[in-house]
């Protein structure tokens, strides 16, 4: 396995590795903001962004986003650490543009209605009520 590290002038970091034996893709845009980073008056704002990411952008409605991952045989989710907030999906190598062209929607162009803020909220407290 091939693997490197590439770093912009503007600090993005791209980490490659690659692998001869299979077809599979994982792309994953990690954020430097996790828990870690929050304060007693902003506490969990990166899960709750991390969550409403997926609601919809200005193309592409919450179902949209799903449906074309599904469609190509991809699977997306995100999640929240301590230290980042990470966003990927899993495609086969020829799907893959078309994944990383989704992804980015959801980077650059998601929107926060109100509506939809409303209803994560309450999803979240009931994740944070489970544990």
């Amino acid at each position: 396995m091939k693997s490197t590290i590439k770093t912009f002038s503007d600090g993005l970091r791209l980490a490659h590795l690659q692998s001869d034996s299979t077809r599979g893709v994982y792309v994953a845009v990690l954020v430097a903001a996790g828990s870690a980073n929050e304060t007693m008056e902003n506490n969990g704002i990166s899960h709750f962004i991390e969550h409403n990411m997926f609601k919809g952008t200005k193309t592409r409605s919450a179902f949209d986003i799903v449906h074309e991952f599904e469609y190509l045989g991809a699977s997306t989710n995100a999640f929240t650490s301590k230290v980042n907030t990470c966003y990927y999906f899993r495609s086969t190598d020829d799907k893959v543009e078309k994944c990383t062209e989704i992804l980015s929607d959801i980077m650059f162009n998601s929107q926060f209605k109100k509506e939809e803020l409303d209803k994560e909220r309450k999803v979240i407290l009931e994740e944070i009520s489970m544990s």
